[in-house]
């Protein structure tokens, strides 16, 4: 069967890609960028494979791809989570699907699989999500666009075209072509071994192997339109992180926080990431498909897939495997992942001039909001909270900071956000040196002291040791940060 899959070098379309080839089929890649495809040929392997260049949304482009085809699995979208680039995700998620679907119907091809999203379908009815629940109602960018090629999908079937719909949950798996803030975001919280998650939830993922090969089993002709559940494996994010903890040979910190904090610290977090034009790992759309996700029933898809999911476990051992093996993350006992890699999304967004008009503003509150919630064992980008005394109110004042640990000591620096004026905390510092730290749900008293000369060159090293995004913060600001040294008393 000549196969066109759209999306061919993403994610989900490389892996598409590579199964179509293992059952015998054709493919035609249809793709974007060429340099992410080469990538995808890489890590999959892929011999020679006939590339079509476009762009999904021009409907030219789709009607070259699909004409002399027989089928079509459509796997291109985004999935922007915070809402940044609304115009641009609405014609992708909703626009180019009903373009590739009309044009597919138009044509004769059969099958026409089309990517779905539980998503699509949130918030859902029942207990159990099926693929009779109606499109969904959600407010978000991403959900709403999804459920408005939901609609058009719906309404093709219901004419009998061969439309078959894929909902698949939570996407996992390794050889991912791609790169980008998301990516690199998690690959932050990875390397970090902290993540921060909706107390007693659980959420559904399946392996991005698993999906493709559904897929491909998929393509029988003649069958008619079908609607396919593939939410995956629904499991404890407890499970989640254990798994992590074996493919990581790390500790993994753990916060859980009550759903409604952590959609209300999500959202302060979409507001940056807006500002910023950046994604970020967690989003308020993310934050409550994590809270309140349901079970989802795949006895259909399962049946097209000829076996049960992979576990768990096996797909995260090879998520670091490949990331490891690619040079994107460093896990104790790995070389390093690469020459001068830096936390590039941090980077990018705290050197923004937007970042640096809101993250002051936005940041420190949900900073607190997670200390006090976890008892101060988790606040990312943050690993303290300093309590000192106001030097000018006599009251206390609490203030989340990166440390960087030098023996018994800790060291801190006046960053601010790259703002020209020091931060109040340092002015507290200088009249009164001593000060609570709250560390990992422990409190002790220390005394500050500011560093000068060689004392204070050798600690900006180790900070930009530990964290270089501060490296970019001289572009911004001429301002020497003050930087203190933290020692027990």
């Amino acid at each position: 069967m000549r196969l066109a899959v759209t999306g061919a070098s993403g994610f989900v379309g490389s892996h598409v890609v590579a199964a179509c080839l293992r059952a015998g089929h054709d493919p035609v890649a249809f793709i974007r960028n060429q340099t992410k495809w080469e990538n995808a040929v890489r890590l999959h392997g892929l011999p020679e494979v006939e590339v079509v260049v476009g762009d999904v949304t021009d409907v030219d482009d789709v009607r070259a791809l699909l004409t002399g085809c027989d089928a079509v699995v459509h796997t291109a979208g985004t999935v922007s989570l915070s809402g940044t680039e609304e115009d641009r995700v609405r014609a992708i998620n909703t626009v180019a699907a009903e373009s590739v679907m009309r044009i597919a119907v138009e044509l004769g091809l059969d099958p026409i699989i089309h990517t779905s999203s539980i998503g699509a379908l949130y918030p859902a009815p029942g207990d159990v999500m099926t693929s009779d629940d109606p499109p969904g109602t959600s407010t978000s960018v991403y959900a709403r666009t999804k459920a408005g090629a939901e609609v058009v999908a719906r309404a093709l079937q219901s004419e009998g075209h061969p439309i078959v719909i894929v909902y698949p949950g939570g996407v996992i798996g390794p050889l991912d072509p791609g790169s980008g803030d998301l990516l690199e975001a998690n690959v932050e919280l990875i390397e970090k071994g902290v993540f921060m998650l909706p107390k007693g939830a659980k959420g559904g993922f399946i392996d991005v192997r698993d999906l493709a090969d559904g897929m491909i089993n998929a393509l029988t002709p003649g069958v008619g339109p079908r609607r396919l559940m593939a939410g995956g494996r629904f499991v404890a994010y407890g499970e989640w992180m254990d798994a992590i903890e074996v493919a990581a040979d790390r500790k993994v910190r753990i916060a859980e926080v009550p759903p409604k904090v952590l959609i209300g610290i999500a959202a302060g977090l979409d507001r940056v990431a807006k500002l910023a034009k950046k994604e970020l790992p967690l989003t308020r759309e993310g934050a409550e498909m994590m809270s309140y996700a349901k079970p989802t029933d795949d006895r259909a898809f399962l049946e097209m897939l000829g076996r049960e999911y992979r576990p768990l476990q096996e797909s995260i051992d090879d998520i670091f495997e490949f990331l490891v093996a690619d040079g994107r993350v460093t896990l104790p006992g790995a070389k390093a992942a690469g020459p001068g890699r830096v936390d590039a999304i941090t980077t990018k967004v705290v050197t923004s001039s937007a970042f640096r008009k809101v993250g002051p503003k936005a940041i420190p509150p949900i900073h607190r909001a997670m200390a006090r919630v976890s008892g101060g064992r988790f606040h990312p980008g943050a690993a303290v909270v300093l309590t000192t005394t106001g030097a000018k109110s006599g009251l206390p004042r609490t203030t989340p900071l990166e440390a960087i640990a030098d023996g018994d000591d800790l060291i801190v620096v006046g960053s601010n956000f790259a703002q020209d004026h020091h931060p109040a905390w340092t002015h507290n510092l200088m009249a009164n040196p001593h000060l609570d730290v709250l560390s990992k749900g422990s409190v002790t008293p220390r005394t500050a002291t500011r560093l000068h000369g060689a004392e204070r060159e050798a600690a900006w090293q180790l900070a930009l040791a530990h964290w270089p995004s501060w490296s970019e913060y001289g572009a911004n600001t001429d301002r020497e940060f003050r930087i203190f040294r933290l020692s027990p008393r």
